[in-house]
């Protein structure tokens, strides 16, 4: 008996070879399906999606966060959270992980992320006096933290010059922006909160103006002082000083053509120090026109009509030039305060080039594309900068695979740098106390949104990325920080 027949060999008969060739094929094909399966899910790479997500750990951190859910009377509201490793975007923890959820100020995220790739982070802004036959003209950049301070600067330096120029006219060139002054979204609700700030190519102290009012003799109308100063507002006081202490002083403003109408009633105690209100502008540009033409008045300069809007020149020079800081410190002002007003002239400068002024519809459009062909994320809505009312709408996968992505760019430090600190100055200030210095993030509050999103130091060391985005909170504002105060220490506590 041949070798053949000893290896098919079942009994002491030798097997047909047409069976012998059937069993041959068998083993063959099963080798190849063998082959052709997937390999397991378990590798030895210390990395590993299964190894990290099915540690004890990592089952303990989703444990405490659904227990934390189930404890925060939640019912009605809409929540979805991911928590990933920042380094390698390894989920951790997924609770409607591709719902989309109005992100509220979280949003910021976004714009500052995409002005760090179209902008140098040393990026400056410029604002600038010019001058020629009789006409004074300040032109700006879109500078974000333009204040009066620094016009009162500029006017010190410049005053021998502006003196010499017999100066009888203020302009004000906005031709670096186009458009309007309001962001999209932000006509949606007429409110004079200095959170709804307008922008423009010159803007000072944030679009805004804070209105003073300090009492007088009994009977007569309270004493008022505005910070810019100027006569930009039409003021309308028909507020009373009256005896004792206290205060029932209620102001609004209104448009009035490009300018802001402030109509003021109530009492004011004349025992009471002062009462002050901060509100927006109509037209940032055109108020600080009117600043100017205020500290000029100031300084002897008499100017005999109101600032305008004009364009500068061709022969206009140059007489003093204001340049600001550079835009990472802007960046962090805007996240670490979650300004606004910020935000929206931050997204105007992202499409401002040398030859086309900034408009709206090129800014988003730009940081549309960022984060679909950057970032790789697509399905949502980005329509302004700041997330104020209907800014946009972002999952919290989308979220984080945006931090995960900023955690390893270049501009790792800057983006990070930008994100209040808890215990620290900023949104997170008096929040997280027992974890001072070990979760930066992005706060988010709306009257039917909440959110926190950011990076947290694990206890192992280990960088987490997470974000928790909760909608139809029914104004619970308190209620929802405290749930994502919780889950942001949980990732603290953890042993990953």
């Amino acid at each position: 008996m041949n070798q053949s027949q000893c290896v098919f060999k079942y009994s002491r008969q030798p097997i047909p070879i047409f069976l012998n060739i059937v069993g041959l094929l068998l083993i063959l094909w099963s080798a190849k399906l063998s082959a052709e399966q997937p390999k397991p899910a378990i590798v030895a790479e210390s990395g590993s999606s299964y190894k990290l997500e099915n540690t004890p750990a990592a089952r303990r951190l989703r444990t405490r966060v659904k227990r934390i859910l189930r404890r925060g009377r939640l019912a009605g509201v809409r929540v979805g959270i991911v928590i990933a490793d920042a380094k390698t975007g390894i989920e951790l923890v997924r609770i409607r992980p591709n719902s989309y959820f109005n992100p509220a100020s979280t949003l910021k995220l976004f714009t500052a992320a995409a002005a760090l790739h179209y902008l140098d982070k040393n990026r400056r802004f410029t604002t600038e006096l010019l001058a020629d036959s009789g006409t004074l003209t300040l032109r700006g950049t879109g500078d974000p933290v333009f204040f009066t301070k620094h016009l009162r600067a500029m006017l010190r330096t410049a005053m021998p010059a502006i003196r010499n120029e017999q100066i009888q006219r203020v302009t004000v060139d906005t031709t670096a922006f186009a458009g309007s002054v309001l962001a999209p979204g932000f006509g949606k609700k007429n409110t004079d909160a200095s959170y709804r700030a307008a922008t423009g190519a010159v803007a000072l102290n944030y679009g805004s103006v804070q209105i003073t009012l300090r009492p007088n003799k009994v009977g007569e109308r309270p004493r008022v002082n505005f910070e810019p100063p100027g006569r930009y507002v039409v003021f309308h006081n028909r507020a009373t000083t009256v005896p004792g202490k206290g205060s029932t002083l209620t102001l609004r403003l209104t448009k009035q053509d490009m300018r802001s109408a402030a109509n003021l009633s109530g009492r004011l105690g004349q025992r009471q120090q002062s009462v002050a209100f901060r509100r927006r502008v109509e037209h940032p540009p055109l108020a600080a026109g009117f600043t100017l033409r205020e500290l000029l008045e100031r300084n002897g300069i008499r100017i005999r009509q109101n600032a305008t809007l004009a364009k500068a020149s061709q022969n206009a020079r140059s007489i003093v030039q204001h340049t600001s800081k550079p835009l990472h410190k802007i960046l962090a002002d805007m996240n670490k305060h979650s300004n606004n007003f910020i935000a929206e002239m931050v997204l105007r400068a992202i499409s401002m080039t040398k030859d086309k002024p900034a408009t709206w519809e090129r800014s988003t459009t730009r940081v549309q594309r960022f984060l679909r062909e950057t970032i790789g994320i697509n399905g949502f809505e980005y329509h302004n900068g700041s997330g104020l009312y209907d800014g946009g709408r972002f999952s919290p996968r989308q979220v984080v695979k945006l931090l995960v992505h900023m955690n390893s760019s270049a501009d790792r430090e800057a983006f990070r740098n930008s994100l209040a600190v808890a215990g620290r100055p900023g949104t997170l200030e008096y929040r997280l106390p027992k974890y001072a210095l070990k979760v930066i993030g992005k706060t988010g509050t709306l009257n039917q949104a909440s959110a926190l999103s950011g990076y947290a130091r694990s206890r192992s060391g280990r960088l987490l990325a997470f974000s928790i985005l909760m909608n139809k909170t029914k104004k619970a504002t308190a209620r929802m920080r405290k749930i994502q105060d919780q889950i942001a220490a949980a990732l603290v506590d953890i042993n990953l």
